[in-house]
């Protein structure tokens, strides 16, 4: 751009800011450390930091890398490695005990949590050194996956490092981080990638990127650009659309990125559409819908595919078993807005997919257009925006926490005109 008062547009690359930190401003900043692929960052260790098809150091960069799920049903074992004597760090174990298995509510693996014996993966709960340098308070990070297990001897597969400064903290800010920090990292340790990583994300990032880092996290040019800048587009993935309120999505101030301008050239930031975040603490519905096609259940009784059609009488459902999925299609026979409502006793949860999934399927790249969540008179609602007359879109509605049994499973569904 010749205008230096507009900002200038980085080379189009992939962006991971490092703020995966329990320290608020009053405390120094610190950064997570984690590679393109979920791990921590350690330059020139391909032992630590593993190869892949995409060259040491580097990795596929969307919601889940399927390379590295984990088998379906899979028990994970999670070893405490320290804290045990330490009354602040018992606590840390206690919210993890709590917080970590959320994910079991929607993926089909389970969780349990040891201080010795074998086990899946470890981790790490206070400060310490190595021949990399020092890790202290702040310090969250966690490889992708099943690399959890393959690294464990080497290194410790998680780091969870929270200052026991929090217990000054105001009460909802310190749950908040419990939540976003622990949710965050566990997802990685299911093979979920960070959400601004992604080849397809519609946004382009700018020059004022290097002053935040820089200010914020500490890094200088060399590392933002290899750690964030860069950009690859290989690799077995699976995954929604792009969500910016995901939970592996970090929090971007105004300023650092913008999106991408419609009909022009990549790379091209629309700069009355500047790109920021809030800081994250919760699933979304689509982080949900991710996790149970990611993880199915295999076995569970699946619902014939029925057709829906605007403006026919609700239809009727019933799910019975865990993990169970009732399929819809609808086609619509005219171009328009349509909303696709989900009601009745069963609390609900609802994707829209761009693509039939097979029984078997564990998903594919942006598959999972939208999603919604609902119960009773709040019923789950999405919107189909312009669509196209002759489309197949592809509905699949499951219980609110797909993996426990439904004690009531009965739904409507029905197709409305307009948003």
């Amino acid at each position: 751009m010749s205008d230096t008062n507009q900002p200038e547009p980085l080379a189009a690359g992939e962006a991971t800011p490092p703020l995966e930190t329990s320290v608020p401003p009053e405390f120094a900043p610190s950064s997570c450390g984690n590679t393109p692929f979920g791990g921590p960052f350690y330059p020139g260790r391909t032992d630590i930091t593993p190869p892949n098809d995409l060259g040491p150091g580097e990795g596929t960069k969307v919601l889940f890398d399927l390379d590295r799920a984990w088998p379906t049903g899979q028990p994970i074992i999670v070893k405490f490695l320290n804290g045990q004597n330490d009354p602040w760090v018992r606590q840390v174990h206690q919210r993890v005990q709590e917080l970590a298995p959320t994910w079991c509510d929607y993926a089909n693996v389970t969780m349990q949590f040891v201080n010795d014996g074998p086990c899946h993966m470890t981790v790490n709960f206070l400060p310490f050194a190595d021949q990399f340098g020092q890790h202290g308070y702040g310090t969250f990070n966690c490889f992708l996956g099943t690399d959890c297990f393959k690294l464990k001897t080497q290194i410790q597969s998680m780091n969870l490092i929270f200052t026991p400064a929090m217990q000054q903290w105001p009460a909802d800010f310190r749950d908040g981080e419990f939540h976003r920090l622990i949710l965050h990292e566990f997802g990685h340790s299911l093979g979920m990638i960070h959400e601004h990583q992604r080849p397809d994300r519609p946004i382009v990032w700018v020059q004022n990127l290097f002053t935040h880092a820089q200010t914020a996290w500490g890094w200088d040019e060399n590392m933002v650009r290899q750690q964030i800048v860069k950009v690859e587009n290989l690799g077995h993935l699976a995954g929604t659309a792009f969500d910016k309120s995901s939970i592996m999505m970090y929090e971007y101030p105004q300023g650092v990125a913008y999106y991408q301008k419609e009909g022009a050239p990549a790379n091209t930031p629309d700069l009355s559409r500047p790109f920021r975040t809030e800081s994250n603490t919760k699933l979304t519905a689509l982080d949900k819908v991710a996790a149970a096609v990611t993880y199915p259940k295999p076995g569970a009784p699946r619902i014939g595919e029925e057709a829906l059609k605007a403006g026919a009488a609700a239809r009727t459902g019933k799910l019975t078993a865990a993990g169970q999925v009732a399929p819809f299609v609808f086609k619509p026979t005219a171009a328009g807005d349509y909303t696709i409502a989900v009601g009745g006793s069963m609390p609900t949860l609802v994707g829209l997919m761009k693509q039939r999934n097979g029984r078997d399927s564990r998903g594919s790249l942006a598959n999972i257009q939208s999603a919604a969540e609902g119960t009773g008179s709040q019923g789950a609602a999405l919107t189909l925006t312009n669509a196209s007359a002759n489309t197949e879109y592809f509905v699949e509605v499951r219980h609110a926490k797909p993996m426990r049994k439904p004690d009531n499973g009965d739904f409507t569904i029905e197709v409305r005109q307009g948003a």
